[in-house]
């Protein structure tokens, strides 16, 4: 069986530089869809309070 890094070989050179920015990258994505995630909660919240019961 491949490992990951038979089947996704690293494109360039790995160094801490090109590390810490992937993760930076993967941090700012989750920001982002915590963000939308939250927007999306607190319209289905308003939509709730203003739906007849």
């Amino acid at each position: 069986m491949a490992t990951e890094s038979e089947t996704n070989p690293p494109k360039g050179k790995v160094t801490l530089g090109t590390i810490m920015e992937a993760t930076m990258d993967v941090s700012r994505t989750i920001r982002h869809m915590h963000e939308r995630l939250t927007a999306i909660k607190d319209g289905l919240s308003q939509m709730d309070e203003t739906w007849p019961k």
